[in-house]
């Protein structure tokens, strides 16, 4: 009572993107290994807590209080340097293997583009939904 705590636990809508981008990425790789054509993941989104913010917060990070960036996907708890970085890397690295995401919020009837700088076929993807590859 009159006591104000503070909790600090995992973002698990950020974990659960990051699950869809690392599976997304090896079945991207199976059915398209050639890099022929352009990877596109969309995202149709039915829960209302999550947005395409969270997508970009979970492959990008958020930039923190002295203006370093954050990453969600590290685990403190694990002992080896190596080892707290293994989740964050792996999407990083399944990452880089899409070239154009779009998030569907069929509730609001909206769409959004997040596009990868450093994407490969980046250009085509946009190309393909006729966005702009800015």
């Amino acid at each position: 009572m009159g006591e104000i705590r503070v909790e600090v636990g995992k973002d698990l809508a950020l974990i659960n993107l990051a699950r869809h981008v690392t599976k997304a990425a090896k079945q991207f790789g199976r059915a398209n290994s050639d890099r022929t054509h352009p990877n596109i993941l969309i995202f149709v989104n039915h829960a209302r807590r999550k947005g395409p913010a969270d997508l970009a917060i979970a492959l990008q990070g958020f930039p923190g209080p002295d203006g370093q960036p954050l990453f969600p996907l590290i685990e403190e708890e694990k002992d080896n340097e190596e080892d707290k970085w293994e989740m964050q890397k792996g999407v990083w690295d399944a990452a880089r293997t899409i070239d154009l995401y779009v998030w569907v919020d069929p509730i609001q009837r909206t769409w959004n583009v997040l596009r990868p700088k450093s994407a490969a076929r980046l250009k085509h993807a946009c190309d393909l939904l006729g966005v702009a590859a800015e």
